[in-house]
């Protein structure tokens, strides 16, 4: 019987050992999520397999989960935690809450193509009946990483039904509770075109120290004969959330706010009122609003330069609902006044 095999590298990956067994089999796929648990003294892994003892069901999906207590040499015996008659789980990634607290493992579907989610409250022990996904999430493959903000950044293959990105490589930007509340979160990229339908996908996500996204994935990614290619797409929330708020249709700051904000946040107007400043980057919510950032996006301020003799500076007028730009200008930096003549 065939067993799912780990090679370690001790060297920073100059030399590998053997292929050795992990004693794990009967795997449609090796382990699509390996979480510490127990604040870092176990391993928790998690994949589908087929239905032990199956007779019926052809390429039956179950999941199942494993625990290694020696950093991945070696594996305990799998456990099924999850099995839906007639469906076919599949394809499991763990997301940590982010006051530590909570497991949360997404799922792909292969049947309904409903994506669900279920949780643990005792670091893997037990798990909850799966839930719906928001559908904004429907897809396969999901790697869920955090920004540094505490937003989550989910990437997966698109199969939404109605999606306008269906079959291509999307990420997904919200928040943990929007999982929780089935809320769709707080808005969706389309990071690389699939020109070979629905064959893409499988990604690795990670975030570099600067912030910055890097997605991995492989994709048949422009049209003619070559087929498949392994690509990286690089992305950071900074330069999304001003793509995100210059596509937003007009509304006001009101309506801005909702989409921004989780739902603690909300009601707590030192965070998401207009003259908070959320990120503490020295401009208010309204003035990130007004120059198309997102609130929790550095702003970058205008820089002062010179045009034919004279200091000016420069910034996009987005026209955003309910704001009127003005210029003012001061001798003593105490006493502001309009001056529209300074402006082109």
């Amino acid at each position: 019987k065939r067993t799912m095999q780990v090679a370690y590298s001790e060297n920073d990956g100059a030399n590998w050992t053997a292929m050795a067994s992990t004693g794990l089999a009967g795997t449609a796929m090796p382990l699509c999520t390996i979480k510490p648990i127990d604040r870092g003294r176990r391993l928790l892994g998690l994949t589908n397999i087929r239905r032990p003892g199956e007779t019926v069901e052809e390429k039956s999906n179950v999941i199942a989960q494993s625990l290694s207590a020696d950093g991945g040499l070696t594996w305990t015996p799998w456990r099924v935690i999850l099995d839906l008659p007639g469906l076919k789980p599949c394809e499991p990634e763990i997301v940590r809450s982010p006051d530590g607290r909570q497991l949360l493992c997404l799922l792909r579907e292969n049947v309904r193509r409903v994506s669900l989610y279920m949780t643990s409250d005792d670091e893997g022990v037990t798990w909850s009946a799966p839930r719906p996904l928001p559908r904004s999430l429907n897809g396969d493959r999901h790697k869920a990483r955090y920004a540094a903000d505490g937003r989550l950044v989910i990437c997966f293959r698109d199969t939404g039904a109605d999606s306008p990105t269906t079959t291509h490589f999307v990420a997904w930007v919200g928040y943990y509770g929007d999982l929780l509340e089935n809320r769709e979160g707080l808005y969706r990229l389309k990071l690389l075109h699939s020109y070979a339908g629905n064959d893409c996908g499988y990604p690795g996500l990670e975030r570099l120290p600067d912030g910055t996204f890097v997605a991995t994935t492989y994709v048949k990614y422009r049209a003619g004969p070559e087929l498949n290619s392994v690509v990286s797409t690089r992305f950071t929330l900074a330069e999304t959330d001003a793509r995100w708020t210059a596509a937003t249709p007009a509304g006001d700051y009101e309506a801005y706010r909702q989409m921004a904000f989780s739902p603690a946040d909300l009601i707590d107007a030192a965070v998401s009122g207009a003259a908070a400043d959320a990120n503490g980057d020295g401009a208010s919510n309204l003035m990130a609003y007004a120059l198309g950032y997102g609130p929790w996006s550095a702003l970058v301020h205008p820089e002062p330069m010179v045009w034919d003799g004279a200091l000016g500076l420069a910034f996009d007028r987005r026209r955003m609902a309910g704001v009127t730009y003005a210029v003012e200008v001061s001798s003593d930096l105490r006493l502001w006044q309009a001056d529209d003549s300074l402006t082109r």
